[in-house]
């Protein structure tokens, strides 16, 4: 059975702190966007696109992978990258990656159009691939880069989202590990988060109707996530202990009030909305990335779930996660 083995994370260099928005928003506005938010900085891209980004994150985690005697570059034979930023309409931003990767002839390539459930759904997605038609190692490519398509003058978007790009290397060792993937979309509900083409050369800016998401998060998560492990162990006939709960991070008060919800130890569920932002589907990996040492040499049992653009939900439960690699770089 599949298993994520290593995770890479990137960072564009421009670091971007709550002062860059004092000549457009109130400051109190912007010290409710810290204390309730939660975040205090974000990360734009000034010239990289996504697609450069995640790149950039494939080839730290070649590199990181060869010191251990792992050329992963020529055994990848399932490329799936999840963004909603592309570099371009066509061909799918997969077959860009893969052109610039220089991987095998022999790899699958596919393009998916997700946001906040984009690690989840990605990591979903290859684990049934793996498991149904036998591929051995997959590249995993997820990010974002929303600061293009920010309006400074939009206090409910502009302080929130952050960029990154990550690359996610999952192995199919041949090895029992159960795993349990749910999702669902909330009806009427899919211009709640959205961003539109550009119409006659203008730049469209990304919207939000805050209170939605709000609602539509705290509303569904907590139930979501119980009705996935009752589903798991169902499933496979056991009483489950998840080890660590990685949740989008989209906003400090929402993933509090999920904690409460759910009646779990704040220590299981980590957090680093405060240093990076919303990164969209990056958020999850980076997360991981933040907290490596939880992960490393364990052997951890693991929920995520991502939220969001849709409205969509997406959980994964995997019994057993041991990560060999896990860096976090800064690099434009």
């Amino acid at each position: 059975m599949p298993t994520i083995k290593a995770i890479s994370s990137v960072l564009p260099k421009k670091m971007i702190d709550n002062s860059f928005f004092y000549k457009n928003f109130d400051k109190e506005h912007l010290k409710s966007v810290e204390d309730v938010v939660g975040i205090k900085k974000r990360f734009w891209s000034k010239k990289s696109d996504t697609l450069s980004l995640c790149c950039d994150a494939s080839e730290i985690l070649f590199s990181d992978l060869l010191k251990n005697k792992i050329d992963l570059r020529s055994k990848v034979d399932l490329l799936i990258f999840v963004t909603q930023t592309p570099n371009k309409l066509m061909p799918g931003i997969a077959y860009d990656a893969h052109n610039n990767l220089a991987l095998l002839d022999s790899c699958s390539c596919y393009s998916i159009n997700a946001g906040c459930t984009g690690f989840v759904e990605g990591i979903g997605l290859a684990y049934d691939l793996m498991t149904k038609r036998g591929y051995k190692n997959c590249l995993l490519l997820v990010g974002d880069t929303l600061s293009k398509f920010l309006d400074l003058k939009d206090q409910s978007t502009s302080p929130i989202f952050g960029d990154a790009g990550t690359a996610t290397w999952i192995k199919n060792n041949g090895e029992n590990n159960n795993y349990l993937v749910m999702s669902g979309t909330k009806p009427k509900s899919a211009r709640s988060i959205e961003l539109k083409f550009p119409e006659n050369g203008h730049l469209k800016f990304l919207t939000m109707d805050g209170l939605d998401v709000f609602n539509f998060t705290i509303n569904g998560v907590p139930k979501f996530i119980k009705s996935s492990i009752t589903q798991f162990e169902k499933k496979y006939k056991i009483n489950l202990d998840i080890d660590y709960y990685f949740l989008h991070q989209a906003n400090n008060m929402i993933l509090d009030k999920i904690i409460k919800k759910l009646g779990i130890d704040k220590e299981k569920m980590p957090l680093n909305i405060e240093e990076y932002g919303n990164t969209s589907g990056a958020t999850i990996p980076l997360l991981m990335c933040s907290n490596k040492d939880l992960l490393i040499k364990k052997s951890c049992s693991v929920l995520f779930c991502g939220f969001g653009v849709g409205l969509s939900w997406a959980t994964m439960i995997v019994e057993s996660i041991e990560l060999i690699s896990a860096i976090t770089t800064i690099k434009e």
